[in-house]
């Protein structure tokens, strides 16, 4: 037994205590140098629960410094599945209220299958495939204590018939704490503008007991979206492993189908390296012989979880991909893996001047390094705004109204696809929805001009709109 293979052990959902015992045995004897590794390396694999709660049964009593630091995440993970026990019970009663049927996916409906065990999360993935249940959907979530966490990232291509994902980060306070929902829309984005292509949300979504609205894809499907997960981040965690395993275990899955669709997306490595490593960690993992797999190269060498995906692959994936597709555009490549690094990395709640000039030069360059053929942005948070200015939510979002908005002297159009009226201002744009509005922006600067431009925007047309002849009467929310 090496280190990533001990590491994998003590991190998975395994009952053999003789393993985990020589698993625990190779780490404790490992250099003293090596120690804080332990630790970084089983919270990059998403499994600090499973570590406590493995070696917690063993008995030992002679524990290592850093099971005290694991007790504490414990603790706190236990606290967290009790906040999303409570969110999506929440979730679940204004879904029924505006009769919707949101997915959970990922481990939002994984963790069912977990029973009483600990799954390390940190927020709930919800996708629903139409923007305007979308925006439907996050009026409902303002008005019932929500708040938006994070800009709206939007990518998509100029022909509709190509994919296109929109996604943002919004939050609530429950009783055990702050629970954040990851809302998806569209595809589900898997690589640059790759789209995992499987059937829609109606083919593949099924009831979860329990709960009347809300749905979560099926077993194979659910097992699709896992491993397209891993290949967006090009890696392989020691949980991605325990929830491929649960689902293999605890749900039927039609391996068939599972494995027809894996190839149509073109995700046989690391699907095959991820069911490598489960053989390796679950030696009484059942019968995969029906997909045919092969060992592909050796990573039992490696020391550290997460598992890379090899990056030359990654690319080769995608370029192979591209030939067949048609997105042959090495800017895009370039564009759209830049955007997404900044979208993580960087706060879109910022405005210019708390750039340094670097980062500036940086963003600006990637707005400018665009092509015609794809459009992302990203759309803010209403937090932005002063907290007197009042967004109006709940309108009637359709050509009527962006003709009002014209005839008003504004460059408006509506977007029939995401449901929403763009329109274009002196700094920017925004996009007004049925969720409210929103300052748009192709490369993070939300700066004050703009910011400036969409107030003076609210004060001198919606408002106006309040009263207008058409009927249109919006909410008004206080943010």
């Amino acid at each position: 037994m090496n280190t990533a293979e001990a590491l994998g052990l003590l991190g998975s959902l395994s009952e053999n205590e003789k393993l985990l015992k020589e698993a625990f045995d190779h780490l404790v004897n490992l250099p003293h140098s090596f120690q804080s590794k332990i630790l970084s390396s089983f919270k990059s694999g998403k499994v600090e629960p499973q570590a406590y709660i493995n070696i917690k049964k063993l008995g030992i009593k002679d524990l290592p410094e850093w099971y005290g630091v694991l007790e504490k995440r414990y603790i706190e993970f236990d606290r967290r599945r009790k906040c999303l026990k409570q969110a999506i019970e929440w979730l679940d009663g204004i879904s029924r209220d505006i009769d919707l049927n949101p997915v959970l996916i990922k481990g939002a409906a994984i963790h069912f299958l977990y029973g009483d065990v600990i799954r390390a999360s940190n927020d709930m993935d919800v996708w629903i495939e139409d923007t305007e249940n979308l925006w439907k959907f996050v009026s409902h979530m303002r008005m019932n204590g929500c708040q938006s966490k994070e800009a709206w990232f939007l990518s998509r291509r100029e022909d509709t018939n190509e994919p296109w994902f929109l996604t943002g980060l919004w939050s609530r306070e429950f009783e055990n704490g702050e629970c954040d929902f990851d809302l998806h829309s569209g595809k589900y984005s898997t690589m640059f503008l790759e789209s995992l292509r499987m059937p829609g949300l109606k083919e593949v979504a099924v009831g979860i007991e329990g709960y009347s609205s809300l749905r979560q894809l099926n077993p194979e499907a659910s097992l699709l979206l896992l491993i397209g997960h891993s290949h967006s981040h090009n890696r392989i965690t020691i949980r991605d492993i325990n929830d491929a395993y649960i689902l293999l275990t605890k749900t039927k899955v039609d391996l068939l189908w599972f494995w027809e669709q894996i190839k149509i997306n073109s995700l046989e490595e690391i699907a095959t390296e991820l069911f490598n490593w489960m053989k390796i960690i679950y030696p009484d993992t059942s019968d995969l012989s029906i997909l045919n797999l092969k060992v592909l190269r050796n990573t039992r060498n490696k020391e550290m979880w997460p598992v890379k995906y090899n990056y030359k692959n990654v690319l080769n994936h995608w370029w192979n991909y591209s030939n067949e597709t048609g997105y042959t555009r090495v800017k895009e490549i370039v564009t759209l893996s830049w955007a997404n690094i900044f979208a993580n990395v960087i706060s879109p709640k910022l405005s210019s001047q708390d750039f340094s000039k670097y980062t500036e030069g940086i963003l600006n360059k990637i707005s400018k390094f665009r092509t015609r053929s794809a459009s992302y942005y990203y759309m803010c948070c209403p937090q932005m705004f002063e907290e007197d200015v009042s967004i109006p939510m709940n309108m009637t979002i359709d050509e009527q109204f962006a003709t009002s908005l014209r005839k008003n002297g504004c460059s408006a159009v509506f977007d029939q696809l995401l449901n929403s009226v763009i329109v274009k201002l002196n700094n920017g744009f925004v996009h007004i929805n049925t969720s409210g509005v929103y300052i748009a922006s192709e490369n993070l600067l939300f700066s004050d001009e703009i910011i400036e431009d969409t107030v003076l925007f609210l004060e001198n047309n919606l408002t106006h709109l309040k009263s207008d002849p058409l009927k249109y009467d919006p909410l008004v929310a206080k943010i």
